[in-house]
């Protein structure tokens, strides 16, 4: 498959996921503002506002990586680029791509036996009992596709295709 062809893919199923992410936000800010407008009007909070949110930005987040990855919006410090060249930087690069997508697929790997246990013991959160399980799902799927992406900059990067 070409380059192009996969660059896209990557950038069609990250923006997907990143507009999720925007619903997501957007239903948060409503439930906030329902939330505190019923408390203070009304006398009548939202029962399980707070989980309801926490849920909800745990998700937020789990969509939201795999966009920032793939418009290379994560921060970084760059205090020795200037000192390095552009050789010593690409050889940063590699390493800390490298580094990068041994540690998401550990996490990766950790959250999927996390969703296994969950799903098994019926886990769910305290006050709406959401099973737990769908979270250690996403993240799995998020640090999964977070490794996949950063594998190919580390591999473009590699290959001089980079476009950064």
């Amino acid at each position: 498959m070409p380059f192009e062809t996969i660059d896209r893919i990557m950038r069609a199923v990250s923006l997907r996921l990143a507009q999720c992410a925007c619903g997501l936000l957007l239903a948060i800010m409503l439930l906030t503002v329902a939330d505190t407008g019923l408390r203070y009007l009304a006398g009548r909070p939202i029962g399980g506002s707070n989980e309801m949110i926490e849920i909800m930005l745990s998700f937020l987040i789990m969509l939201a990586i795999p966009f920032c990855t793939v418009e290379r919006a994560h921060i970084r410090v760059d205090l020795l680029s200037s000192a390095l060249g552009t050789a010593g930087r690409r050889l940063g690069d590699l390493i800390t791509g490298a580094v990068g997508i041994v540690t998401l697929a550990f996490l990766s790997r950790r959250a999927w036996r996390k969703a296994v246990d969950a799903w098994a013991y019926g886990d769910g959160t305290i006050f709406l009992e959401f099973p737990l399980w769908t979270l250690y799902g996403a993240i799995c799927v998020s640090m999964a596709l977070f490794a996949a992406i950063l594998l190919w900059q580390t591999l473009c990067s590699l290959l001089g295709r980079a476009d950064d």
